[in-house]
């Protein structure tokens, strides 16, 4: 068919009302789409999975809380640069000589003046048997109370209700636990606890204990190891 017939046909067609539409080249339903790479969704990124954090270390007596001030209060005013060897004006210097230092206050040979009291020893001794750190590598743990006696019938023990207040305020590495037993108190075993507590208390109650950025032992804590005692001591 040629031109000319294809215009008269299309002429004939629009003259009896019948509309003509234009058909568009069907689109293959098995080819899908393309789209530019900007339009398309970007897959979300995979949550990032945080590493599991290893068990917090303890707070250690360590030199910038507990030993500097020592230091400056008993020993600067003669063993500073350009005075009496060695210079202990920083931690490099006195963790060079700390077990040194160490022997010469317990036997009270230094400082000359007047022997540490027992608290500055006992911190200070901590600080050598537990590696001379220079700072606390983690903060404070927060002074909460231990869970009640879960039956007030059964009465109080020392698993349950007392060795939490203890371990967090006492027995801590370095000081009152089984293997530091400084002053000569532990506080991390029944048997330790039960032969030094009546002390405990005094140092408890008089404010001297615990040391350094530990927390303190409230008054509901202590009236909780007055009671334990009161009832025997139990286990």
């Amino acid at each position: 068919m040629n031109g000319l017939s294809l215009l008269i046909i299309s002429f004939m067609l629009t003259n009896c009302g019948v509309e003509l539409v234009k058909l568009e080249p069907s689109k293959n339903p098995g080819i899908p789409e393309s789209k530019n790479s900007s339009d398309q969704e970007k897959a979300p990124d995979e949550p990032k999975t945080e590493e599991e954090a290893s068990p917090a270390p303890q707070n250690l007596i360590n030199y910038q809380d507990h030993i500097k001030a020592i230091i400056e209060a008993h020993c600067l005013s003669c063993h500073n640069e350009g005075g009496t060897p060695p210079a202990l004006e920083d931690y490099a210097a006195v963790k060079s000589e700390g077990e040194l230092s160490l022997s010469l206050i317990v036997n009270k040979a230094m400082p000359p003046s007047e022997p540490l009291g027992q608290t500055d020893q006992i911190l200070f001794r901590a600080w050598v048997q537990t590696g001379f750190a220079e700072a606390s590598s983690s903060p404070p743990p927060k002074n909460t109370p231990p869970p009640p006696s879960s039956d007030p019938e059964e009465g109080l023990s020392f698993a349950k209700d007392i060795a939490p207040i203890l371990n967090r305020s006492c027995a801590v590495a370095g000081c009152h636990n089984e293997a530091a037993g400084a002053g000569g108190y532990e506080f991390e075993t029944l048997e330790g606890t039960i032969a030094g507590v009546d002390d405990g208390l005094l140092t408890i109650e008089d404010g001297s204990m615990p040391l350094g950025t530990y927390p303190k032992v409230t008054a509901e804590e202590v009236a909780l190891i007055e009671q334990w005692i009161s009832e025997g001591q139990s286990p």
